[in-house]
């Protein structure tokens, strides 16, 4: 599975990259899926399929942008936002 990095933003200590990448559906559709990965100088975190959704995984990315999370509160934003 290859990954491509969309949109890639330093802010503060971390860089945040908007990504997507390829699956096969249990259908063997091949479906594009978009996640986001941040890094740090001491710590990583990365969710790479969260949506098919390109516009609300964007919009996630960017909010997650804005307010500099640090990558250890990645997977619990990642599953209230796929719950709400």
């Amino acid at each position: 599975m290859a990954i491509k990095t969309l949109i890639k933003k330093k802010s503060g200590q971390f860089t945040y990259s908007f990504t997507s990448s390829e699956i096969c559906s249990e259908e063997n559709e091949i479906l594009t899926v978009y996640g986001i990965d941040i890094k740090g100088t001491e710590s990583s975190a990365a969710v790479r399929d969260i949506s098919c959704c390109k516009n609300d995984v964007l919009g996630l990315y960017r909010l997650i942008c804005e307010g500099e999370l640090y990558p250890v509160h990645l997977y619990d934003v990642v599953e209230d936002f796929l719950s709400s």
